[in-house]
């Protein structure tokens, strides 16, 4: 048997990368076409040849990375392009960087697919735990950005979504890239006349099904039996557009939607427990300590109805600096049923350029995308409490965050609240991306999540990631749903880290000695 002679690798990479483009972007994007994610880096891992210089085999994973991102994270330019000063080049430029950033990752994989070809089981594992860890580091390095998970939308539904309360948004993330590398593998082998080989991989490829399957056996329920009170839910989506929300001329009008939403509200069944109305992220986009009458508004508005009234608002305090002397913060305000304010949640994870301007002094070009005061990340506690019922509070991208939304859950909340305001991105599809990506965190914890948008997408979800109630974009309303706290922790509650330390673990067999990397014919 003599070695194969390596493809001219500059020609059939470049054929590469367009498939895998758009098999990611289908993957991550394109609610219903998850399948692409089981093939996803097939086509790189065929294209990859020893042969091949490191550059050209890392600017292909790059370039196949940045124009998934690049196209599925489109909807960013749109808040920069209508609400901002900014030239649209500019807008375009700050895509690309974040698309080109997002695409190192897969460049990175790229040589190492290079360098442990899918040929054989340690290499196969190989690569599925290292890609697991990229993307476990692009969610936690420089603050993280845990975007479109691997087989996001593959986690959504049967059988992988019953992995989240075990392994975290990592789990499918492992399996849907043992999938890939498995099939690389086979299909290599066979090319190579390896029968074995192919055969071990033909059991691996197996295995992700099977680990999946027996994740949802027996069927786990949501547990309500833990002697807390049922919650009578009521979100309030006024669709607020973006230009009249922090248009000052049109406060009154907007406080006048949301109360007559409010107000509008049927009774709370009397035989469910407290009741808790939530209104979206930064309800009236004002300091709540220069405008105290619209905090009397808001406390007489609870107590009227005998309620919990969660609101989006912002406020400051003093810092102690001559440089400057506040502090800002996007906060969450609790209104108790007797009209006083009963707590306060800040705003831990800021959106970089949105909310704060990290390295401004290098790209000062950049600028802060949404127009104001940079905010400060907040240390409030992690959890709000409801009558007998403990509930985890975060602000809109925080909800895609697992760790962060896990740190409330291990706080004791027994229910979550996202609150969020998506009007920024206008009818494109990063609403609807950013509830698929916060649905996640009900299926990680098995517990309902309230998700409460200005503009939508506003939803009630169950936990086993299905929605309960929704209301679509664009479109004034209420939602009002029974929901049943709990306070039992998943397994990926208790343990967080398991997956990514498994992950760690599958490195080990393909740093052995003497391997053969590619398949011989």
């Amino acid at each position: 048997m003599t070695a194969a002679r390596p493809r001219s690798g500059r020609s059939v990479t470049a054929a590469a990368v367009p498939a895998v483009a758009v098999l990611l972007y289908l993957a991550q994007a394109v609610p219903g076409q998850g399948w692409a994610a089981y093939i996803a880096f097939v086509p790189l891992m065929l294209a990859i040849h020893p042969g091949q210089r490191k550059r050209t085999v890392f600017l292909a994973g790059l370039g196949a990375g940045a124009a998934a991102f690049g196209g599925s994270l489109y909807w960013i330019t749109t808040s920069m392009r209508d609400f901002t000063g900014l030239p649209f080049f500019v807008a375009l430029l700050v895509l690309a960087l974040l698309a080109v950033y997002l695409g190192t990752y897969l460049g990175l994989f790229a040589l190492l697919i290079q360098q442990r070809p899918p040929t054989d089981v340690a290499n196969t594992l190989f690569l599925a735990g290292a890609w697991t860890l990229l993307e476990y580091i692009r969610g936690t390095l420089f603050g993280g950005f845990p975007w479109h998970p691997t087989g996001l939308h593959l986690a959504l539904v049967e059988p992988w979504k019953h992995l989240l309360s075990l392994t975290g948004p990592f789990g499918p993330t492992l399996l849907i890239c043992l999938v890939n590398t498995a099939t690389a593998g086979f299909i290599m082998n066979v090319r190579a006349r390896r029968p074995a080989a192919a055969a071990a991989c033909t059991a691996l490829l197996l295995l992700p099904f099977a680990a999946a399957g027996a994740a949802a056996l027996p069927p786990q329920a949501p547990d309500t039996t833990t002697g807390t009170a049922p919650v009578h839910v009521a979100l309030i989506q006024p669709n607020i557009p973006q230009r009249e929300k922090w248009d000052p001329k049109f406060r009154a009008a907007n406080l006048a939607q949301l109360e007559r939403l409010t107000r509008a509200l049927p009774p709370a069944p009397s035989a469910a427990g407290p009741s808790l109305i939530v209104w979206p992220e930064a309800t009236i986009p004002v300091f709540l300590q220069d405008h105290p009458e619209i905090e009397q508004r808001l406390a007489r508005i609870a107590a009227d109805r005998g309620t919990w009234l969660l609101a989006g608002m912002l406020r400051h305090e003093e810092s102690g600096r001559r440089d400057e002397p506040f502090r800002f913060y996007n906060s969450a305000v609790l209104f108790g049923p007797d009209g006083r304010r009963r707590a306060g949640y800040d705003k831990r994870h800021l959106v970089p350029y949105g909310e704060f301007t990290p390295l401004v002094g290098i790209f000062p070009f950049l600028g802060k995308v949404v127009p104001g005061n940079d905010f400060s990340p907040g240390a409030s506690p992690r959890t709000m409490r409801c009558g007998t019922s403990t509930f985890g509070p975060t602000v809109c991208f925080e909800g895609v965050f697992p760790l962060l939304v896990r740190q409330a859950v291990a706080d004791g909340a027994a229910f979550l609240v996202n609150i969020t305001n998506d009007a920024w991105f206008g009818t494109s599809s990063g609403p609807a991306q950013h509830l698929a990506h916060t649905r996640l965190r009900a299926m990680e914890h098995r517990q309902y999540l309230i998700r409460c948008a200005n503009t939508g997408i506003s939803a009630v979800v169950a936990p086993d990631g299905s929605l309960v109630e929704s209301l679509p974009l664009g479109v004034a309303g209420t939602i009002t749903a029974l929901i049943h706290p709990t306070a039992a922790r998943t397994f990926f509650a208790r343990h967080p880290h398991v997956t990514p330390l498994i992950a760690a673990l599958l490195l080990l067999p393909g740093f052995r000695p003497n391997r053969k990397r590619y398949p011989t014919s």
